[in-house]
């Protein structure tokens, strides 16, 4: 294994553990807590983390080389389009969503900045479900590849299957699920970064 794949771990170990704490940072009860919380850095956080896991990614298919069949490369290709768009909204929505907050009421929900965030984008925002789904094929078909190469554990498909399906659909399921999802994806690409950086080529 050459030095800049083992080095790849290094970026899927900062990602799994950074994505878990920003959402756990995330508000989600009303919008006086948004209004005090540094909204946008909590997003600018996910979506790095978000960024450090796609790199963790393509050291795990380079990893695994001659054992990943078409369909994980497949996976691998939609699981990038899925983790581009994610990040898009994630800071789209770190950055427009304050500027949003300060004309409706305190008594209203973080939940309700994500309906106001979508109808403010038009077209755009219709767009962020149909990537959602891109991200969870992706992530899915990148589970099963894992899990059929045999090079990582059994375990690491297990967390970023589960990851994908309650990470995935991030504005279409209440946010403990998303946190749940994070946290998978974490275990996952925490796991895989290990033993890209410590296991030094054999498999295991």
């Amino acid at each position: 294994m050459t030095k800049q794949l083992r080095w790849s771990g290094i970026p899927s170990i900062l990602g799994g553990r950074v994505l878990p704490f920003a959402f756990l940072l995330h508000p989600t009860g009303a919008l006086d807590q948004l209004r005090r919380t540094p909204y946008t850095l909590v997003h600018i956080l996910a979506g790095t983390a978000l960024l450090l896991l796609l790199l963790g990614l393509f050291g795990a298919f380079a990893r695994e080389g001659t054992e990943i069949k078409r369909v994980g490369l497949l996976g691998l290709l939609i699981a990038c389009i899925g983790t581009v768009f994610e990040i898009g909204y994630l800071l789209v929505d770190g950055f427009v969503a304050p500027g949003l907050v300060s004309s409706v009421p305190a008594h209203l929900h973080a939940a309700d900045v994500h309906t106001l965030l979508v109808g403010s984008l038009g077209p755009v925002g219709v767009t962020f479900p149909l990537f959602e789904l891109c991200f969870v094929a992706g992530y899915l078909m990148v589970a099963f590849a894992i899990l059929d190469a045999h090079v990582f554990p059994r375990w690491t498909g297990l967390w970023l299957f589960g990851g994908a399906l309650l990470f995935g659909p991030l504005t279409l399921l209440p946010p403990f699920v998303a946190d749940l999802g994070a946290a998978l994806l974490g275990l996952g690409f925490i796991e895989i970064g290990y033993i890209l950086f410590f296991k030094k080529g054999e498999r295991a």
